[in-house]
């Protein structure tokens, strides 16, 4: 693997990886920058010289981790190198690379408690988190504890136990934020402690230092403007200005098995070149508290796909029958769930009214709050980009949002404001009892 070509960056950068001081590092940075690809080899390249050790590749979601991360980068990177697949064996049952000299590389997910367990109970030499801003912090802190694992290479040496993240940058109030650039406790916004700074490295990217993309493609980056030209062309931190959500953060929760007494509903937004959106609603009475707690997120599927799909999700988790499924007008993909025995709703699709039924909801103004399980990755990333539109200047304009990446968005609208039909008397919940 020592023939390979890096760039003078990636050269650098897999030098910081020796430094026997450094025990965590974030890479950072704009769209395609080569960082997931870096990593990747790096771990193929210590499991090959440092016999009996083991990895660990972790994303979020682990349907994520394996269309991204395992299949268009980890295993290529194996056929590229390997081809003759006479030093590996894939485990695919078990997402496991086993080596001919004792070492593995696994994949995982952190959205289910047994996959969690089973990491939980393992250790490892290194762990690679892949787009590190969909975790809490707590899960990076519990990972970290799995750092254990005792392995030498040829020459007798330890071989250095090293936990890495990358991500593309999101806003400045996130935690690996407050953590790797500003040291500060993400909790207590207290500095961290000298020498717990002393262990982490940052290092940002840019898709300038990837020297295998096209040109068009760089030029396509570079056509991009505001925030998504900050966060993806230059790689930066940067706060969504003008956010309609500002506080979405706060209503963001851990995942936690549902109470099977707890009423369900559902929300709709079709699209077929854009995601069709089916979002899962429970409703905790006690706590009075409406929690999003799952997301079908996918494009290019026909609505009868999307039905099967979602009354397999539904038996799989046992779901209760949905109170109501609110949906978009299509009166077409409407009939078409209809055949399929999911009968819906017709959204009050009034943007002003629905998005302040959203805000009251965040805000707990009558009493009633909403939270979103970490897991529904995709409707939280809409939401830390769903921002209003710019009004120009001396021109009498309403306001309205955005029309880029808001599909859940929608759905998540249409859902708050048919839920919250009895907000001018106080009377949330009141949805309960109409449908």
């Amino acid at each position: 693997m020592d023939d390979f070509k890096y760039s003078d960056k990636q050269i650098q950068a897999s030098k910081e990886w020796l430094d026997p001081a450094i025990s965590e590092i974030l890479y950072d940075g704009g769209a395609r920058c080569g960082k997931t690809w870096l990593i990747c080899h790096a771990f193929i390249s210590r499991a090959i010289n440092n016999p009996n050790s083991r990895w660990l590749i972790g994303r979020y979601r682990y349907n994520h981790m394996i269309t991204t991360v395992w299949m268009q980068t980890l295993l290529p990177l194996l056929k590229l190198h390997f081809p003759e697949k006479k030093l590996y064996e894939i485990d695919n049952k078990y997402t496991i690379i086993n080596f001919f000299n004792g070492s593995s590389i696994w994949g995982t997910g952190l959205d289910e408690d047994e996959r969690v367990e089973k990491i939980m109970g393992s250790e490892f030499n290194g762990i690679f988190l892949n787009e590190v801003s969909q975790m809490s912090f707590a899960t990076y802190q519990k990972l970290k504890t799995r750092l254990s694992l005792k392995a030498f290479n040829e020459q007798g040496r330890q071989v250095k136990n090293l936990i890495i993240a990358d991500c593309n940058p999101r806003n400045r109030y996130h935690w690996a934020y407050q953590y790797f650039i500003l040291n500060k406790d993400p909790i207590t916004k207290q500095a961290l402690p000298e020498k717990l700074i002393s262990k982490k490295f940052r290092r940002h990217w840019t898709p300038y230092d990837n020297p295998f993309l096209s040109k068009d493609y760089i030029e396509n980056l570079e056509g991009l403007t505001g925030v998504e030209a900050e966060r993806l062309l230059r790689g930066e931190w940067v706060n969504q200005e003008g956010l309609v959500y500002p506080d979405y953060e706060s209503i963001i929760c851990e995942p936690f098995k549902v109470e099977s007494h707890w009423l369900m509903y559902g929300c709709i937004d079709f699209g077929y070149t854009n995601p069709f959106v089916y979002l899962w609603c429970a409703y905790d009475k006690a706590n009075e508290t409406y929690y999003i707690i799952q997301e079908h997120y996918e494009k290019e599927r026909t609505v009868l796909e999307h039905s099967k799909i979602i009354k397999e999700i539904n038996r799989e988790n046992n779901y209760n029958e949905p109170q109501f499924i609110v949906a978009d007008h299509d009166a077409e993909d409407r009939a078409t769930l209809e055949e399929n025995n999911i009968y819906t709703i017709a959204a009050e699709k009034d943007i002003e009214s629905g998005i302040k039924a959203v805000k009251d909801l965040i805000s707990n103004k009558l009493g009633i709050k909403i939270r979103i399980f970490r897991t529904c990755v995709n409707t939280i990333e809409e939401m830390s980009g769903y921002s209003w539109n710019e009004i120009e200047q001396h021109k009498n304009q309403k306001e309205i949002p955005k029309k880029v990446n808001d599909h859940a968005m929608d759905a998540f609208r249409y859902l708050v404001k048919s839920l919250t039909k009895g907000q001018n008397s106080g009377d949330f919940g009141l949805a309960h009892e109409v449908y």
